[in-house]
């Protein structure tokens, strides 16, 4: 009877085994080019390029590191991380889809967080750094992040939606403009779908969310005054202003013209408001300005939230 017990208990160790095995689907990690094994309990929604345990606290975060290796893992010294506040737990060279990586635990001493890093190249002159952060209360999920951060695979050829991690979406031709890239929050379009610099020949457009830092009594005021804090843009004056309201938000649009380089620009705001934040959009174009303004507005106006 006692060899049937522990047979069975075997059996169904197995099948338990076996169940939490296929918890874990390999996906895209919205954002990215990088494919992971997901646990149970993540989501990979798209609000920045990773996925989320929001019930452990829990994250891991793609991005790709414009340094070689050897450059990125010698700014993980021990002595410059205490200044900041880590410390070094734990150094190891690890076995990857796409060859070794570099690996290291990390301790916030501050907040008593932990924070695992794994990067590697899959081929030359491409970094990819996969963290997982979690705090020590939540210190059993370990194994899982790690687990899941060793299955990554880096797929050069994967065209990712840069619109998906982003909260609100906008209708964008894409004869007119080409999404260039995408940040927690943040989308980027330009013209020529690969750079963000500002030319004749080159629009640029950018949706993002941000915080108020402080109450706005005036917000007229408000949006005039940012419009034209541009560093970048010798003076920059208000055009003209309007309220405006898409999807249920009331804000105001500021049109504003200086000069870059001796050529006239344009720079086109539209604010809208919920609660503490600001949902922006951006438009900033040299060329025909006139025909430029009436596109931006005419994506503004598609402006919708998820």
């Amino acid at each position: 009877m006692k060899k049937i017990i522990v047979v069975s208990v075997f059996i169904l160790s197995g099948f338990i085994q076996s169940g939490l095995a296929q918890k874990s689907e390999r996906q895209f990690v919205t954002g990215s080019k990088c494919s992971i094994e997901i646990p149970e309990g993540f989501e990979n929604k798209g609000a920045f390029a990773g996925v989320q345990n929001k019930a452990k606290s829990t994250n891991m975060l793609i991005s790709f590191v414009k340094s070689s290796a050897t450059e990125f893992e010698n700014s993980f010294q021990p002595d410059s991380m205490k200044a900041k506040g880590f410390e070094i737990k734990e150094k190891t060279t690890e076995k990857v889809a796409q060859g070794s990586a570099t690996f290291l635990k990390t301790l916030n001493t501050k907040n008593q967080v932990y924070k695992l890093v794994l990067f590697f190249e899959p081929e030359p002159k491409t970094l990819i750094c996969i963290t997982g952060e979690f705090p020590e209360k939540n210190k059993e999920i370990e194994a899982t992040v790690k687990s899941s951060m060793l299955s990554i695979i880096y797929d050069k050829a994967h065209k990712d939606d840069l619109t998906a991690f982003a909260p609100f979406k906008l209708n964008v031709p894409e004869q007119v403009m080409k999404p260039t890239k995408g940040t927690p929050g943040t989308l980027v379009y330009s013209s020529s779908g690969t750079s963000s610099i500002i030319s004749p020949e080159n629009a640029t457009l950018l949706i993002t969310l941000s915080s108020l830092t402080r109450p706005v009594a005036e917000l007229k005021q408000y949006c005039e005054e940012r419009s034209i804090k541009n560093y970048r843009i010798k003076d920059l004056k208000v055009t003209e202003t309007k309220a405006v309201k898409y999807d249920g938000l009331e804000g105001y649009e500021c049109v504003t013209q200086g000069t870059q380089d001796g050529k006239p620009i344009l720079v086109y705001y539209t604010y809208l408001f919920q609660d503490k934040r600001i949902f922006l959009i951006n438009g900033t174009a040299m060329g025909d300005l006139t025909s430029q303004l009436k596109q931006f507005r005419e994506i503004a106006k598609t402006f919708k939230r998820k």
